[in-house]
């Protein structure tokens, strides 16, 4: 590992950062841990490892360095700005859903949906940051592994998850979704803002 260290701890900072927000988010509004679709557990299980252990393993031993690669501190610095967007959007998606916010596609006892604070801009804000993310620990982390594994593991995770949870907001809102759906893109905000 020829990376200079402080900023592979950019990574763990972000990381306890996210994790923060999401579990004081699941602790305030007494949400219970997620069950999962069988159908998701291996694009969970691959962004899981990709996430947490082989940036672990990279972070503190040379175990994956044969497959390092080179980095710069361009790469870094984009990689940390990267992060702290991410971040950054997941604390303000988590916000403007609020008790509507579920680790999983299911209902919530008194379904709204969600179209103010940043959900005016993408329909998945959440998803966008995970993105975000995985490009962001890409540039941070210059392993193949422990770089790209949570970028392909939620690559694989995503479409399942998108299209149970699209169904399931048509399925509870019906036209009040679709309508939504139709003005606000899912991940990258036009240059205007829908109404």
């Amino acid at each position: 590992m020829e990376q200079w260290i402080p900023f592979a701890w950019v990574y763990w900072l972000c990381f306890i950062c996210a994790s923060t927000i999401r579990a004081l988010h699941r602790r305030r509004f007494h949400q219970p841990l997620p069950k999962l679709d069988p159908k998701e557990l291996p694009g969970m299980l691959l962004s899981f490892l990709g996430m947490t252990v082989f940036p672990l393993i990279y972070t503190l031993t040379d175990w994956l360095a044969f497959a390092d690669y080179k980095g710069t501190l361009a790469m870094e610095v984009s990689g940390t700005l990267g992060m702290i967007l991410s971040v950054a959007i997941i604390s303000k998606s988590h916000r403007d859903l609020g008790a509507q916010w579920t680790h999983t596609p299911r209902q919530v006892d008194h379904p709204e949906l969600v179209v103010h604070g940043i959900y005016t801009t993408i329909r998945h804000p959440m998803y966008a940051a995970h993105f975000l993310w995985g490009i962001s620990q890409a540039l941070l982390l210059w392993n193949v592994l422990a770089g790209f594994g949570f970028l392909i593991g939620f690559l694989v995770f995503l479409p399942l998850r998108l299209s149970l949870e699209e169904s399931n907001l048509k399925q509870t809102f019906g036209e009040s979704y679709s309508e939504y759906a139709a003005k606000t893109p899912r991940f990258i905000p036009r240059g205007k803002r829908s109404n």
